[in-house]
């Protein structure tokens, strides 16, 4: 690691693992040292919180891999995972796949925040007059009005 002054104990002076400390850590790395990190930390036994692996999705390009992740680790997706993950596949113009992480949080009762729902909807509006509903802003859409309106 190149930063050797990250190399702290795994337990504070109580006995406790300080997660809140490695989340910090983690939310200032660049995203390929916070890997490396993450995985050292997991491989020495730290438990991880819904607050860290929303850390590594916000900077991920991949997604369903910290979704699997969260899942297998059985730590509980939140509210802010579900605004997340809008987020970046809303960006990435995926709206079909926006949809189906959205079923997916729906059926485990969670919603993103009203900012990343208006930003959806924004941004499918824009691409259903530009594209005709060929890149599932149709499906997005229908979604977003279906279960998310005002």
């Amino acid at each position: 690691m190149r930063h050797p002054e990250l190399a702290l104990p795994l337990v504070s002076s109580s006995g406790k693992q300080d997660v809140k400390l490695y989340n910090s850590i983690l939310n200032s790395l660049p995203y390929k040292e916070a890997l490396t990190y993450f995985a050292d930390l997991k491989q020495k036994g730290v438990k991880f919180t819904s607050v860290t692996y929303n850390t590594m999705l916000m900077n991920s390009d991949n997604p369903e891999y910290w979704l699997q992740s969260m899942t297998e680790a059985k730590v509980p997706m939140t509210s802010v995972t579900a605004s997340i993950c809008l987020r970046h596949f809303v960006s990435r113009q995926n709206f079909s796949k926006a949809a189906v992480i959205m079923r997916q949080m729906q059926r485990n009762g969670l919603k993103p925040s009203p900012v990343e729902v208006n930003k959806a909807k924004v941004a499918v509006q824009r691409s259903r007059n530009k594209q005709g509903n060929t890149d599932g802003s149709k499906d997005l859409g229908a979604w977003l009005e279906k279960n998310l309106s005002d």
